[in-house]
């Protein structure tokens, strides 16, 4: 798969983290020029969206994204080309992100009654 299509399948899937549908049709296509069944497409569509994820989660930089992506065994030029798509839409992702983690709702109205209730004994023998 050339850094090109690694770039276009990125920005499909930012677009899709962002709030997007998905184009399964596009990404398909994409995968399938390089000989990749829909599994490898899900996989695919899958390990960028962790990336991207995470990278925006602990506010990794490019060139750091970069580096860890081409430790992990990447082409310099497929880390390069995530890296590009991730540092245009960084502070997007980050924003959209954050409005979609787990949050706690506010408490609007709080009622409470208290009944006394006796419970009456009757001593029977």
């Amino acid at each position: 798969m050339s850094s090109i299509k690694v770039k276009m399948l990125g920005q499909i899937v930012l677009k899709f983290l962002t709030g997007d549908e998905f184009n399964e049709e596009k990404a398909t296509k994409l995968v399938s020029d390089a000989k990749l069944d829909e599994d490898d497409m899900k996989g695919c569509v899958a390990a960028i969206s962790q990336i991207f994820t995470s990278s925006a989660r602990y506010g990794i930089e490019e060139d750091v994204l970069n580096n860890e992506l081409q430790q992990l065994g990447l082409p310099k030029e497929h880390a390069t080309a995530l890296g590009k798509v991730y540092n245009e839409n960084n502070n997007n992702l980050t924003e959209i992100l954050s409005k979609k983690s787990l949050r706690t709702s506010v408490l609007e109205d709080v009622n409470c009654d208290i009944s006394n209730v006796e419970n009456e004994k009757s001593n029977s023998i």
